[in-house]
């Protein structure tokens, strides 16, 4: 038995996601996005704020370079010590809680909060598992944060915006 598999312990449940959900755009979102670009660059020039212009058209390429590249599939394992995220693996002692976000068919996440400076999120969306049956599993080595229900605004605004 390698030391990583010792590490990790038996593998319990496993899927794999798209990177990111790759949105059908029509040609009045790409008008749509356009015109805000240039209602911002606007605003940045008499605002004489040329960083924000900057800043606005590197978001806007990085939009556009992803979606004409199709998403990485990546790979995600629950262990008994902890979960794998690719190659990354994450130690439940490194990780505070866990809360699931289900309003199906749109929202459909797993989310862990993980113990660092930055208090970093993990978003693993959930595919066809069933949210009952990862809870099971997680309950018995994480806290579940039951405050927490949905998904963040800034999630939501993407996803209507399809961005």
């Amino acid at each position: 038995m390698s030391e990583q598999t010792q590490q990790q312990g038996e593998k319990i449940k496993s899927w794999t996601f798209p990177e990111y959900i790759k949105h059908n755009r029509t040609t009045a979102w790409y008008v749509g996005a356009f015109l805000m670009i240039g209602l911002l660059l606007l605003y940045s020039a008499r605002t004489d704020n040329f960083l924000f212009a900057i800043v606005m058209i590197m978001i806007f390429v990085v939009v556009i370079h992803s979606h004409k590249q199709d998403p990485l599939k990546m790979k995600f394992s629950i262990y008994e010590n902890g979960i794998l995220l690719n190659e990354k693996f994450y130690g439940f002692k490194g990780l505070n809680n866990f809360w699931i976000a289900y309003d199906p068919p749109e929202v459909k996440k797993l989310y862990f909060e993980v113990d660092n400076i930055f208090k970093s999120i993990l978003i693993i969306p959930i595919e066809k598992n069933s949210p009952l049956e990862l809870r099971d599993i997680l309950t018995k080595y994480l806290e579940e944060d039951l405050e927490k229900e949905g998904e963040s605004t800034s999630e939501a605004l993407g996803r209507m915006m399809k961005l």
